[in-house]
This record gives C-alpha cells, sequence and structure tokens, in this order.
C-alpha cells in the first residue's frame, strides 16, 4: 500500500562569483527581508504566497494561486509552461525560512531563472521525454537514466507520476530541484543527483520537498544522494 508523507530536502550551496546582475541583487535582498520578516511576524505566516510574492516583479505563477486544489487523476494529459523558479523559492522561505535562498539562486546556468510547471493533468516521463529538447532533459550515458536540467514546479491540480523502473536524475550543474504542491507518485521509481566530474556548483545539492498541499505517495520509493536542510 502507497504511504502518503511529506519529503523535504533543501540545497546547501555557496553562491557563485560573478559580475553583479542588480535585478538579481535586488531580488535576493527581498527575499532575503520576506525571510527574516516571516520569522518575526507571526500575522505574515498566514499570508498566502501571492499576496507574500506580490512585490517581486515576477510574472504570477498559476500553481501558488489560492484556488480550490482539484487532483488530477487517471491519464489525463498534462498541460506544461515555462515560469520562474523564483515564486518556488519564495513559498520555501514562507514555510521554512530562507537561509538557503540565496544559494539555491546562485546554482545553475548564470542569470536563467527560469522553470518548468506541470500546471494540470499527469505526467509521466515517457509523456515528458518527447516534450523537451535535451538543453532541459537528457540521459545519463552510463545508465540511462533521464537527467533533469532544470527546476520542476508541480501545480496544484497537477500529478508527477514515476512508475516502476523510472529514474529521474536531477543536474546538480544546472542548479535542478523539485517543488511539489500538487500530487508526487512514486512506485517502484527513484529520484536521485546527477553530479558531472566537471561540475560547476560543487556546494549545491539537488533538492525535492513537498509544500502547501502536496501531497507525496510513495511505494517502493528511492532517494539517492539529494540534499536537505
Amino acid at each position: 500500500m502507497a504511504a502518503a508523507v511529506g519529503v523535504c530536502l533543501f540545497a546547501i550551496a555557496q553562491p557563485l562569483a560573478a559580475s553583479p546582475d542588480w535585478d538579481l541583487v535586488g531580488l535576493r535582498k527581498q527575499l532575503t527581508d520576506l525571510s527574516a520578516a516571516l520569522r518575526e511576524d507571526e500575522g505574515l505566516r498566514t499570508m498566502s504566497v501571492p499576496d507574500l510574492v506580490a512585490g517581486l516583479g515576477v510574472p504570477e505563477l498559476d500553481g501558488l494561486e489560492t484556488v480550490s486544489h482539484s487532483v488530477a487523476h487517471g491519464n489525463d494529459p498534462a498541460t506544461l509552461a515555462w515560469t520562474d523558479k523564483r515564486h518556488a523559492i519564495a513559498a520555501m522561505s514562507q514555510i521554512y525560512g530562507g537561509n538557503d535562498n540565496l544559494r539555491t539562486m546562485s546554482a545553475g546556468r548564470e542569470d536563467d531563472t527560469e522553470a518548468l510547471e506541470i500546471r494540470a493533468g499527469v505526467l509521466t516521463l515517457d509523456q515528458l521525454r518527447p516534450r523537451l529538447t535535451a538543453r532541459h532533459l537528457s540521459r545519463d550515458r552510463t545508465t540511462g537514466a533521464d537527467v533533469l536540467r532544470v527546476p520542476l514546479i508541480v501545480g496544484r491540480d497537477a500529478t508527477l507520476r514515476l512508475n516502476a523502473g523510472d529514474v529521474l536524475k536531477l543536474s546538480n550543474n544546472d542548479g535542478a530541484f523539485l517543488v511539489n504542491f500538487g500530487r508526487l507518485e512514486i512506485v517502484g521509481g527513484e529520484i536521485s543527483a546527477f553530479r558531472n566530474d566537471d561540475e560547476t556548483s560543487k556546494e549545491f545539492a539537488p533538492f525535492v520537498t513537498s509544500i502547501g498541499s502536496g501531497t507525496v505517495h510513495l511505494s517502493d520509493a528511492t532517494f539517492r544522494n539529494l540534499g536537505f536542510g
């Protein structure tokens, strides 16, 4: 029988040395200030994430809208969209504090804030492969496992499903992580970190977290080499 549990694994990283992007510097300060305010003001922790991130100046993430939560069923085709990973980072700040925010932002490609969002429906690896190029999803030459090279957000009305034998590796070099606001199902599958010999984000560890209304359903599931905090 599948068990419903919460998974909370966080990245530990160090900022990369580079010439400053002042927009990013400003956003980092806002996230730091937000984290401090959440620690000091219990009232803020009752606010919705959209209200908290309204002043960040990035497009709204549908997965964070204050709407009724409807879980996807069966094999409804998944709706995918590109979004901004900073929304997910702000949501984690609301729940867990922001000690790792700046480090997570610094991982991956320089000045790249994109993330892939499953907005609705059920997504499997078989369905994902033909919808992404090798820049975002490739194969591990040694094991043949799928390597995700971009952060992945599971929206409130969406499900990510890993079936028996599925292995999803989160690329360390690309700052990949998984944030679940909907439903994560793993039945005989695995999520693990993928590291290159020439990795650029040496202190970063890919992570998985389920927050808000997110649920995790596991049966014979495996997690390997992920970060936490």
